[in-house]
This record gives C-alpha cells, sequence and structure tokens, in this order.
C-alpha cells in the first residue's frame, strides 16, 4: 500500500454460495486448459487488440463510424479504472489457489507461464474484472457495430459474457458474487456512459466519465502501477481525441492506412510492454498516455504523414 492506504475489506458472507465448492469435483484438467483459453474473451489485452481494429477500420465500411469506435475506447479505459476501484475499496480475497497447476503438461511450454498466470489468478476477487469488462466492452460494441440485427447481437454478447463468467468459475479464481456483482457492475456503468455519451455519438463525453471513473480509483488503490496506467490512458484519450475529432472519418489510402496501422501497431506492443513489465507509477502514467493517444491518433497520423495534403476539418 501507498502511505495510509488501506482498503476496505469488509466481511461479507459465503460469496460463493456453495458454487464454488461444487464444481470442484466436477472440473477436470481439459477443462481448466479450455477456461483459460476462453476466459481471454474477457482479457483487456483482446478489447485493446479488438477496438483497437475497430477504430482503424471505422470509414471502410457502414458497421462503426469513428466516433463510436471512439466511444468504446473510452468505454474500456474507464471500465478498468471503476475493477481497479472496486477491487482496493472491497479488497475481498479470491477462492484458495490450488497448491500445483492443473493441467499443465496440457499446455505447449511456450505458453505455459501465460497459462499459470491465468489459473493462479492473484490480486482481489471482487467485482470480477473479466465479468464487469466484457459486460461493458462487448455489451457496447453489440450497441454500437451495425452488424446483424440489433436483439442478435445483444444475444452473441450476452452469450460471451455468460461464458466469460462460468470460466472464472471453472478456473476457480472467483465465487460467484464475484461475477454477478460484475456482470451488474458492467452493465450499470455501460447504461450510464451511453446515455451520456448519446448513444456513443458524443465519445468525449464518455471520456469525461472515464475520468471521474479514474479520480475514484486513484482514492480507492492509491498511487501505484495499475491506477497510473489507467490515468495516464484517460488523460491521454480525454486530449488526444479533442485533437483529432474535427478531422473527417473518410477511408483511408493505401499509404495512409499502412502508416495508420505502423502507428497503431506500436501502441499496441507498448500496451504489452506495459504490463508486462509494470513498471514505476511515474512511467505507467506516461505510458498509458501514450498507447490511447497512439490509436486515436494513428489515422490522423496515416493521414499528415501518407496524404498528398492535409484534410479539411469537420464541420
Amino acid at each position: 500500500m501507498t502511505g495510509s492506504q488501506v482498503p476496505l475489506a469488509l466481511p461479507g458472507p459465503d460469496r460463493g454460495v456453495g458454487i464454488t465448492e461444487a464444481l470442484e469435483p466436477l472440473i477436470s484438467e481439459p477443462l481448466v486448459v479450455l477456461s483459460a483459453l476462453v476466459t481471454q474473451l474477457g482479457d483487456p489485452w483482446l478489447y485493446f487488440v479488438v477496438l483497437t481494429a475497430l477504430y482503424l477500420g471505422a470509414g471502410r465500411t457502414d458497421a462503426v463510424d469513428r466516433d463510436r469506435a471512439a466511444f468504446l475506447v473510452a468505454l474500456a479505459v474507464g471500465v478498468a479504472a471503476v475493477t481497479t476501484g472496486l477491487k482496493y475499496l472491497f479488497a475481498f480475497p479470491r477462492p484458495p489457489a490450488p497448491e500445483t497447476v492443473p493441467g499443465l503438461e496440457l499446455v505447449p511450454a511456450l505458453l505455459q507461464q501465460v497459462y499459470v498466470e491465468a489459473v493462479l489468478a492473484d490480486g482481489f476477487g471482487f467485482p470480477s474484472g473479466h465479468a464487469l469488462g466484457s459486460t461493458a466492452v462487448w455489451g457496447g460494441t453489440a450497441l454500437v457495430v451495425d452488424v446483424w440485427t440489433r436483439r442478435r447481437r445483444l444475444q452473441v454478447a450476452g452469450a460471451v459474457v455468460a461464458v466469460v463468467a462460468l470460466t472464472r468459475l471453472t478456473l476457480g479464481v472467483h465465487y460467484l458474487s464475484d461475477v454477478v456483482g460484475g456482470v451488474v457492475l458492467g452493465t450499470a456503468y455501460l447504461a450510464a456512459t451511453y446515455r451520456i455519451a448519446d448513444a456513443g455519438r458524443t465519445p468525449e463525453r464518455a471520456f469525461d466519465v472515464a475520468l471521474g471513473a479514474t479520480a475514484f480509483c486513484l482514492l480507492a488503490a492509491g498511487i501505484r502501477f495499475e491506477p497510473a496506467a489507467i490515468l495516464g490512458a484517460a488523460v491521454g484519450g480525454w486530449a488526444t481525441w479533442r485533437a483529432v475529432a474535427e478531422y473527417p472519418d473518410r477511408r483511408l489510402a493505401r499509404r495512409e492506412a499502412g502508416i495508420g496501422v505502423a502507428v497503431a501497431g506500436a501502441a499496441v506492443a507498448g500496451f504489452g510492454v506495459l504490463y508486462s513489465l509494470e513498471p514505476t507509477a511515474p512511467v505507467a502514467l506516461v505510458g498509458g498516455a501514450v498507447v490511447v493517444a497512439g490509436v486515436l491518433a494513428a489515422p490522423v497520423v496515416g493521414r499528415r504523414v501518407g496524404g498528398r495534403r492535409p484534410d479539411p476539418v469537420r464541420s
């Protein structure tokens, strides 16, 4: 803990309500391996890659425009802040970790470290970040990406959330109340932000909400790597979107797109480096800002560097 920062650590009832214990004898090693793979659908690294691709691809189809893609980026940043803040506020423990890692011999050596981290998740348990994040991010994607019908999109998102929530139980890294709470809180955050941001058409408001959530995160968790990185992401996203929002939302030429993808690819790589090294808070702050700013600025950089003439400003 930093300074006098102490988590709330409220006592509570049996958070598993017997489900965790009932599932334990039914879970085989192959099921644990499968769960470790499927649970990645609720992991922030996957959100970051998918949302970056959506943002870069905005304008190439009618499925999503740049404003709504930026809204999803802001949504993901805010969700990270809410999750981290609540975890430190309540400081509820996870279920006891197993003495050995089940199914490790079934995993290729190259992926074993990632697998161990998935099975032996550390940190506080409530709410489940995977449940909260997948509810808000995939639910938000279903609301703003115009493919199929709205009902079908929401059904698919709901199925993904349900599967992710189940994997948190089969992996034994969360109690039932953690995942139920995550789904409820993710739904609430999505509903509020979607309304405030005018159904995703005003992403700057979503970044405003993310900044507010980050302030809560810092108060609850103190100055450390993760809150600092989230603060940087929120500030970088807030400032960069306001700088690039007025550029026209048009399809990039091949050279422009290539440069934009290179810039965004560097941001994605920076995200991976940031979370693998977990640097000091000041470095995390700057890194988070640069990563999100790089994604949001990538199309404009592509146009300015690769284009033959500057774009007019959107009216």
